[in-house]
């Protein structure tokens, strides 16, 4: 009578011991993929036209050197100079990119369409000038709402 309580416990750790030797048996088992180095297709430069403007060239060769330059995504909102305003050159959005090769090419898009919509400002530019009661200068760049042109 004496053993019995020490059997109870000699089974209970037997069981105890057994369900955690199944339970480790049967964790799934995650394979480990080797991951493949996949370069991108390599890009094919076209010819312009016979009769594309130099300043077409000019801004083509511009965005591609942009591209090499800004290598930071900051999809912050920042407010900058006008004109010429600009956040720093390693960083920012698409449409920093875009502002800049056109600024290299000769035209400055920030003043473009400040100017455009200063002209047509008022209640149909839409959701751009909410609380507002003049065009921003921020709109064509750094995560400022879409610009889309007269109505």
């Amino acid at each position: 009578m004496q053993n019995e309580p020490l059997q109870c416990k000699r089974y209970f750790v037997l069981v105890i011991c057994l369900v955690l030797i199944s339970v480790a048996g049967c964790q799934r088992r995650y394979k480990t993929r080797r991951t493949v180095d996949v370069a991108p297709p390599a890009s094919v430069a076209k010819p312009l036209p016979p009769k594309a403007s130099p300043q077409l060239k000019q801004l083509i060769d511009s965005a591609i050197e942009q591209t090499k330059v800004t290598t930071g995504y900051d999809p912050a909102y920042v407010g900058i100079d006008y004109p010429g305003g600009d956040v720093s050159s390693e960083t920012g959005v698409c449409s920093d990119v875009v502002v800049r090769a056109f600024r290299k090419a000769g035209l400055d898009l920030q003043k473009e369409v400040h100017e455009d919509n200063r002209d047509a400002f008022g209640p149909d530019r839409g959701e751009m000038f909410i609380a507002t009661h003049h065009p921003s200068k921020n709109l064509a760049q750094s995560g400022a709402p879409c610009y889309t042109g007269r109505s």
